[in-house]
């Protein structure tokens, strides 16, 4: 099978008050169009899943969207993140998924390792947290929040009910905003897709 390699990512469902400022705006793009390029080249010597995991793991180091470094804190103040693979390769893996995720940057690679490494298609909460661990990606709260995000935090909790009361009912039921993803196909025609959120969890 004779396939260009191509991969398609997004960066959250925020419109453009999301963005603080115009460095902030551009900083986004710039994550965008990293993602984009570090999928690429893992297609040079791996497969779809490389592709969507790498993108991926470029938008969650960023910092600039509601996934990974950038996660917004839920309305416990706290970093909560959930992340899933899929894979349509020629093995038809069903996929690995890790939700309530407190300590990792990188939570898309953790759900790969639980795809990958262990008999579970999705580990939530204290087992995903020492699965990182055992694998290197815990890292301290410190790493994920900082005092951008406290404030930010604050403002959310003082307008939340006062200005948005039927946000702050969906948010308790939903979550909103925050979700980062890849999808792409390889050479061979293999199918993947990938995503990461850290934004407002209940």
């Amino acid at each position: 099978m004779n396939i260009k390699a191509t991969i398609a990512v997004h960066g959250g469902a925020g419109g453009l008050s999301y963005f603080t400022n115009e460095e902030h705006r551009r900083r986004y793009l710039s994550g965008l169009s990293n993602a984009v390029s570090a999928g690429l080249e893992a297609a040079k010597k791996g497969n779809a899943l490389d592709m969507v995991v790498e993108a991926v793991t470029v938008m969650e180091f960023d910092g600039s969207y509601d996934a990974g470094r950038g996660s917004v804190l839920n309305l416990y103040g706290e970093v909560e993140q959930d992340a899933g693979v899929m894979w349509g390769g020629k093995d038809l893996s069903v996929g690995g998924a890790v939700a309530s995720v407190k300590h990792v940057i990188n939570t898309i690679r953790l759900a790969r390792l639980v795809m990958e490494r262990t008999d579970h298609v999705l580990i939530t909460g204290d087992g995903a947290e020492e699965l990182a661990k055992q694998f290197g990606l815990w890292v301290p709260s410190t790493e994920l929040i900082n005092e951008i995000k406290i404030n930010r935090y604050k403002s959310l909790i003082r307008n939340l009910r006062s200005r948005y009361e039927k946000n702050a009912d969906l948010a308790r039921k939903l979550g909103l905003l925050g979700t980062v993803g890849a999808v792409a196909i390889d050479r061979d025609g293999n199918l993947a897709a990938a995503t990461s959120t850290g934004g407002y969890n209940t």
